[in-house]
């Protein structure tokens, strides 16, 4: 990947162990040492790691008034709801790794496992027009997800109103 990570990247990084099935118990241990160790599976560090990574390469402001938020509702057809849940969660890790993309949530109430909701925020309007043009909004969203829901609603919010 190359580069330097900041030194608070390091730190997440020093206490961060790997577990893979056949080390499972050698990483137990050493959390047993050290409290502050987090064991995570290997498919999500690698995600965290590219994430952290181009985020290093790609400096970006935290906050600005240009920021905005996208808050969607999204009601599946009730046989639906696991493969819309399944189908959010893949979109949620290549959302939320675009360029320009601060956070991608996807959420699925507790009470209606039909009812899903969508909480992302981007740097710009820009960022938020580009991830609508992504391959992976056009299969996932507008091509798969949007024939599965009975119903569709979102809105765009501006920066924070303590940004303002």
């Amino acid at each position: 990947m190359g580069g330097v990570l900041p030194p608070s990247l390091r730190q997440e990084a020093t206490v961060t162990a790997v577990v893979d099935s056949d080390r499972g118990r050698a990483a137990s241990d050493a959390r047993a040492r050290d409290p502050r160790l987090r064991l995570v599976p290997r498919p999500i560090l690698r995600v965290r790691a590219l994430r952290l990574a181009e985020r290093a390469r790609n400096p970006q402001p935290e906050r600005s008034n240009d920021m905005i938020t996208v808050i969607a509702h999204y009601r599946a057809h009730p046989d639906k709801a696991d493969e819309v849940r399944a189908l959010l969660a893949r979109h949620s890790r290549a959302s939320a790794a675009e360029v320009g993309c601060i956070q991608f949530f996807a959420h699925q109430a507790t009470e209606d496992p039909a009812l899903f909701a969508l909480y992302e925020t981007y740097e710009d309007d820009a960022a938020f027009e580009a991830h609508r043009r992504t391959e992976h909004f056009r299969v996932n969203i507008e091509q798969t997800l949007v024939p599965m829901l009975v119903e569709r609603e979102w809105r765009v919010y501006g920066a924070p109103l303590d940004d303002q």
